[in-house]
């Protein structure tokens, strides 16, 4: 999925001491940097242990410093980039080229190639599942996932999804999820045993794109273009709810083991689940991290935007929805 945007980055934050939900007025910019060139954007991914950026611009993927938000270096010839999964533990990162329908591997201190692997159809959304030493590439033209051995570089299987892939994460324990915006279903994943263990219907949500996760209460957040959220369980598939605020405080606004305690009096008040205009992209993909929330996001006027959130109590959150990555 790709837009044509300019591209700038700002930083911004939440006031502390907010409530579970997140307030328009809780946020405040910390830093602005434009990076100018050619090219829309997609997805983002940060590496968190070498605290970098990765922004996908088209034809290549700029790198930039979290912390200065500078530009530190290209990673280049990546034609029709959507994203770029970070194996910190091995030093690799894999990007998904819609275009060429391959990954290039490319060391994350160097930025220089160290390989290539052919995909699917068109890759979109890529993920690399840390227990596994895996990377999923999501194909949307091909309506499958290439899974490949990080170490080796090489392709270790493919598995047949039945339909249009969009955002995936995983529940740190194995398994992925992945949303299939055309048949409106979750799919379940052994990216080990290369096969689909579970296949779960959304309805009443149509067409999801986004998908993040709470991996402590094992619930998936699904965001739809017909303007609702389902949260389903993660080991039974049942859709729990499409309305976040009938979830309990200790659940709402938590993912990757975090939580947020909410006063009785603040419910009414909470936009855990905010209404999505038909047709926007959505996007979420869990990053690792070791602090705060950030989220990135295009706001239709050229910005590409990060926030940070802060929780009232525990870990924090690993991914949230709307062209939004989160980092806990």
């Amino acid at each position: 999925m790709r837009h044509r945007l300019g591209v700038g980055l700002l930083v911004t934050t939440l006031a502390a001491g907010g409530t579970a939900g997140a307030y328009a007025q809780d946020y405040k910019v910390l830093q602005r940097a434009t990076l100018g060139g050619e090219g829309g954007w997609d997805l983002l991914a940060v590496d968190a242990v070498g605290h970098r950026l990765y922004v996908a611009r088209g034809t290549r993927v700029m790198v930039i410093d979290a912390e200065t938000l500078k530009l530190v270096g290209e990673i280049p010839d990546t034609a029709g980039v959507h994203g770029v999964a970070v194996a910190s533990d091995l030093g690799r990162g894999f990007t998904s080229n819609g275009r060429t329908s391959n990954s290039t591997i490319f060391d994350l201190k160097t930025l220089a190639k160290v390989g290539e692997v052919k995909t699917g159809e068109n890759p979109d959304a890529i993920l690399y599942e840390p227990k596994s030493h895996r990377v999923l590439a999501f194909n949307g033209r091909s309506k499958d996932v290439t899974v490949i051995d990080a170490k080796a570089g090489t392709v270790a299987g493919t598995v047949l999804l039945e339909g249009q892939p969009e955002l995936a994460v995983d529940d740190g324990t194995g398994t992925v999820f992945v949303n299939l915006e055309d048949k409106s279903e979750v799919v379940a994943l052994d990216p080990v045993a290369l096969k689909v263990k579970a296949r779960w219907p959304l309805a009443p949500c149509e067409e999801p794109t986004g998908l993040a996760i709470d991996r402590a209460h094992r619930r998936l957040f699904a965001a739809c273009a017909n303007k609702m959220m389902a949260v389903m369980n993660a080991d039974s598939g049942k859709v729990v709810t499409t309305d976040p605020r009938d979830l309990p405080g200790q659940v709402r606004g938590g993912a990757d083991g975090g939580h947020r305690e909410e006063r009785p009096h603040d419910r009414s008040r909470s936009q855990d689940a905010q209404a999505l205009p038909r047709g926007r992209a959505v996007r979420a993909a869990p990053v690792a991290d070791d602090g705060a929330a950030e989220a990135a996001a295009g706001d239709g006027a050229g910005d590409l935007r990060s926030a940070r959130r802060r929780t009232l109590a525990g870990p924090r959150a690993a991914a949230a929805p709307r062209d939004i990555r989160f980092r806990p």
